[in-house]
């Protein structure tokens, strides 16, 4: 049973750590496009 429990954890970690690079890689990317806008303009 804790075994279960361990391979919950590392899927949840998994999870979050994937949500959080698409997270990042999408701040970048609007901060990017600001900046592009913001020269245009």
């Amino acid at each position: 049973m804790r075994n279960a429990s361990f391979l919950n954890l590392g899927a949840t970690l998994l999870f979050l750590k994937r949500n959080l690079l698409y997270v990042v890689n999408f701040a970048k990317g609007a901060s990017q496009t600001g900046k592009s806008v913001a020269t245009q303009m």
